[in-house]
Order: C-alpha cells, then sequence, then structure tokens
C-alpha cells in the first residue's frame, strides 16, 4: 500500500506514520476529523469507510484489506443470541459469536464472508419466501437483495438443535451492517443511509452496556458493602464474645481463689 504523507506541525517535515516526528521528535497525531469522521486507505487498495462504524486490517503477506464492524473485537468477531427449540420442544436461547466481514485484495472489489462460531453451520436469510443460503462468502447479487430485504429472517444450521434463528435486534444489526458494506464497496448511491443508521445502533447498543455495567458494578459495590458491613458486625460479636468468655473466666479464676483463702482459713 501507498505510503500515506504526514506533515509535522513543529518542522513542517513529511511523515510516513503517526507517533514520533522522524526529524525533530514531536509528537504527530491525526486530528479529530480523521479520526471520527473518514479513515482513507489509498494506493493497492482503494477503499474508504467510515470509522465510526467501521475498521480494517490490512495483511501485507496476503496482500488483502479485511473490514470488520466497530463494534467486534479485535478480529471482527461480535455475540448475537441464538433462539432454538430443544429436544424437548421449549425455546431456548444461546449467546454465539459471528463474524460479518469484507474482504478486498489487488485489483477486485472484493467480497462479502460470514462465519459463525465452531456449532454454527451455514446462515440462510430468508425474505419474500427465498432463502439465500450462505456458506461463506456472499455474492453481490444475492448481497443487494438481501439489504433490500423489507421483512428479513436469519436462521442457522445448528448442530443438534431445531429452528435456531436470531431475534429482530440482531438482523437488524446484520442487516445494517451488510448495508454499510455495499454503500461502502460496490455502490455509494444505494443503502446510503444505512452509515447513521448503525451508528445510531451501534451507540444505543453502547449506550445499553454501559447502563448494564454500571448496574452491575453498583450492585457489586452494594454487595461488597453488605458484606463489609457483615464482616464488622461478625468480628463486633466475635469481640463481646470474647470479652464474655474473659469475663466468665475470671469471675470462676477469682470464685476458686476466694474459695481456696477461705479453706486455709479455716484449717488454721
Amino acid at each position: 500500500m501507498a505510503e500515506q504523507v504526514i506533515i509535522c506541525p513543529n518542522c513542517g517535515a513529511q511523515n510516513s506514520q503517526y507517533g514520533k516526528c522522524e526529524y525533530c521528535g514531536c509528537d504527530v497525531h491525526p486530528s479529530k476529523e480523521e479520526i471520527n469522521i473518514k479513515v482513507k486507505v489509498h494506493g493497492i487498495h482503494k477503499v474508504e469507510i467510515d470509522s465510526r462504524v467501521l475498521k480494517q486490517k490490512y495483511d501485507k503477506f496476503k496482500d488483502k484489506t479485511e473490514t470488520y464492524y466497530i463494534g467486534g473485537d479485535d478480529n471482527g468477531w461480535f455475540e448475537i443470541p441464538i433462539h432454538y427449540l430443544d429436544h424437548k420442544g421449549e425455546e431456548q436461547v444461546k449467546q454465539e459469536r459471528i463474524n460479518l466481514y469484507h474482504i478486498q485484495k489487488k485489483w477486485d472489489e472484493g467480497y462479502v464472508a460470514l462465519s459463525g462460531g465452531h456449532e454454527l453451520g451455514n446462515c440462510v436469510f430468508h425474505s419474500d419466501g427465498v432463502n439465500y443460503d450462505i456458506y461463506h462468502e456472499i455474492d453481490r447479487q444475492s448481497l443487494h437483495k438481501i439489504c433490500s430485504a423489507k421483512a428479513l429472517e436469519i436462521g442457522f444450521e445448528y448442530k443438534y438443535i431445531y429452528d435456531a434463528h436470531v431475534d429482530q435486534a440482531a438482523v437488524t444489526l446484520i442487516q445494517l451492517l451488510l448495508r454499510v458494506f455495499y454503500c461502502s464497496f460496490y455502490d455509494n448511491s444505494q443503502f446510503n443511509e444505512a452509515i447513521e443508521q448503525l451508528y445510531s445502533f451501534y451507540n444505543r447498543i453502547e449506550s445499553e452496556k454501559q447502563t448494564k455495567y454500571n448496574k452491575n458494578r453498583a450492585k457489586e459495590e452494594a454487595e461488597a458493602t453488605q458484606w463489609e458491613a457483615k464482616m464488622k458486625e461478625i468480628e463486633k460479636n466475635e469481640k463481646k464474645k470474647s470479652c464474655c468468655i474473659g469475663l466468665i473466666v475470671f469471675l470462676i479464676l477469682t470464685f476458686l481463689i476466694i474459695g481456696g483463702i477461705i479453706r486455709l482459713t479455716y484449717r488454721m
């Protein structure tokens, strides 16, 4: 990939990367606009993404760029709830990891791929009475139809499990991400509203995660405070108990001593 030119704000020298200036040692950081709005990759892979919802990795050995959902881990994996029927016919829910990403190599438009965890099999998108079986790669025609679907359902082949499907929130996330990929890599005149929608969805999910985390943290702190108070109460009672035992021992010893003195006095 072609090196980007970064100008040092201190000495004006051209640098190939952010960090310390190669000439004067001054800190060189990207502007807020570069961080929050767009990430542009020029050279072999002419890709433009919105860094609010997507992140990229370039593998120089395989000469390919992979683009992931920013809400996933370092390799793009994120969890979705899988609803299924157990052997009794009762509905259960289990969290499973999936990865939905775009792969681009030199001189092609790339493709979108979907991978599931070790227990998940092939994915099936269902819309308007038509099933789109996805084994790994989603071809452009199927991708466009899935992105255009008004009513979409998503299921997975699941080992020893029946009717494995995702809920509507996960369907919304997956379809928005697919639309963002289509808009970013194939045709930016279509589904371009999906970027803002996915960004809002991501913020809402992160806000819910933070709220849940804060509640759990508050609960843990309250339980820790209660435990500490309980330990102090136990310690206080133990001290009282020790004092009572000490007093009883003292009284017994005193009684024995007095009794011994009295017996000696009578003998004399």
